[in-house]
């Protein structure tokens, strides 16, 4: 890619005209900017706290899967102490203890923790838990703001797509939710996004060509992390027959392919079609294991 192929993407996602100049550009990319970092921030600095939470083994899941390649949360009995045992955040399925909730958070968080063990840190420790958990809705508050964004441009201006994004952002109860730790609204969010504006973009007929395989991956990833997208997915599913039967076998093969897997991990960990949180407790949901479990499904 040329720079000047680079530089003529810029231009038109910041709304400018070609060759309008680098102040004008270098402006509005640093308000777009700003206003990120502000979300960060705002995020990043809120008195707020939930890291004790639902979200509060999720990224011990993630040291689990580099450490064991494994789901399993027995190893870290000692180090988790009285906390490991009646915890309503533990299901316990065949004589295994796994986190309670959607592996979606777990996954996208796994090359932080990889830095973060490097580092010496236990995500054991719930100081560093809260500190890793706080970095990471941060950046996702800040990236549901450029997302936004980015959904608002595939129809407005940068103004009117700035104003939106911001009023989105700031001015409803997302940050107040998201800013309080790594939950995984926080990463259905993330994903939707990605797939709202990856539809608007083939619906404008402006996308590459990797972009439909991209759109069922997001959906994909969006249930991966909260079961209640599937209403999105269904009706972006549908509206994709209807319109967009060019591309929809794409769309529809890539969430396909990769619920396969993820049907195929889960089988092998827990000799079930899908985790827990997804199945009600006839067919093993997390009422079904842990008498003492009070997570609702």
């Amino acid at each position: 890619m040329s720079a000047a192929h680079l530089l003529n993407i810029v231009e038109n996602w910041l709304g400018l005209p070609a060759a309008s100049g680098i102040r004008q550009l270098l402006f509005r990319a640093s308000l777009l900017i700003s206003l990120s970092l502000a979300a960060f921030g705002l995020a990043y600095f809120s008195p707020q706290d939930s890291a004790n939470s639902d979200p509060r083994l999720s990224l011990l899941t993630a040291q689990a899967i580099l450490e064991h390649r494994s789901l399993k949360l027995d190893p870290y009995e000692v180090q988790l102490g009285p906390e490991f045992k009646g915890n309503y955040r533990i299901n316990a399925i065949n004589g295994e203890r796994y986190y309670a909730y959607p592996l979606g958070p777990s996954l996208l968080a796994l090359p932080v923790v990889m830095v973060a063990r490097w580092a010496g840190w236990q995500m054991s420790d719930m100081n560093r838990d809260r500190a890793l958990q706080n970095g990471l809705s941060a950046l996702s508050v800040a990236a549901i703001l450029l997302l936004a964004y980015a959904v608002a441009r595939t129809r407005l201006g940068y103004w009117p797509s700035l104003l939106l994004a911001t009023v989105f952002t700031f001015g409803s109860s997302w940050i107040s939710t998201l800013a309080t730790a790594w939950w995984n609204l926080n990463v259905a969010v993330l994903a939707l996004l990605s797939a709202l504006w990856l539809l608007l973009r083939l619906e404008k007929r402006v996308f590459r060509w990797y972009e439909p395989y991209l759109l069922g991956f997001a959906l994909f990833w969006a249930y991966l992390s909260r079961p209640s997208t599937a209403i999105f997915i269904g009706l972006t599913l549908f509206y994709c027959l209807i319109w967009q039967r060019q591309q929809f076998l794409r769309i529809a093969g890539t969430a396909i392919v990769c619920l396969l897997g993820l049907v195929f991990i889960y089988y092998g960990e827990f000799s079930l079609p899908l985790h827990p949180y997804y199945l009600p407790a006839a067919l093993g949901g997390v009422q079904g294991f842990d008498p003492d479990l009070q997570t609702p499904l």
